[in-house]
């Protein structure tokens, strides 16, 4: 595990949240096809450093934490923008945002506790990406986007509860060592 800041895939994360701002900025102004290309280009970086880290045994705590801040910046702007045009109902944002904080608020409490950043797992990556295609889509005005809806919230919520069993494990094995 790497302590340097200034890895390949750490600036590719710091990228990824300058396109990310620019995405949210022409999605506010309604450059609906612009904001979709950015924020595509955002999520395909997303996948471009994790594969990075891995490739290039670049992995780092710095990194761990940046790519779900990105990942929140992602969802977080664009699903705020859609619900302030009322193009995305309140409930999914809701969940969204209360899902969020409870795994960043958990996620600060856990890695306090073990001194330890937990990484992510596959139902969260999933679920991830079910809720960025969510927005995506909703931007571009899909036909099918209700179903979107249901999908990404029981991915979130499954995932959550995976996390938490997760992080509980870590806390139970590492009070006892």
């Amino acid at each position: 595990m790497q302590k340097k800041i200034f890895t390949i895939p750490n600036i590719i994360s710091f990228c990824r949240i300058l396109i990310i701002i620019f995405a949210a900025r022409e999605l506010y102004i309604g450059n609906n096809i612009n904001s979709f290309i950015l924020y595509l280009t955002a999520g395909l970086t997303d996948f471009l450093d994790g594969y990075l880290a891995r490739k290039l045994n670049q992995i780092s705590e710095l990194g761990k934490m940046l790519d779900p801040i990105a990942d929140k910046l992602m969802i977080g702007t664009a699903v705020i923008i859609l619900l302030i045009q009322a193009r995305m109902p309140i409930w999914y944002v809701s969940i969204i945002v209360a899902r969020d904080l409870f795994n960043l608020l958990g996620g600060l409490w856990v890695s306090r506790k073990i001194k330890f950043v937990l990484p992510s797992v596959l139902i969260g990556k999933i679920a991830a990406v079910i809720t960025m295609a969510t927005f995506m889509l909703n931007i571009l005005n899909v036909w099918f986007i209700e179903y979107l809806y249901y999908a990404s919230v029981i991915l979130l919520l499954v995932s959550s509860l995976i996390y938490a069993k997760i992080a509980l494990n870590e806390i139970k094995i590492r009070s006892t060592e």
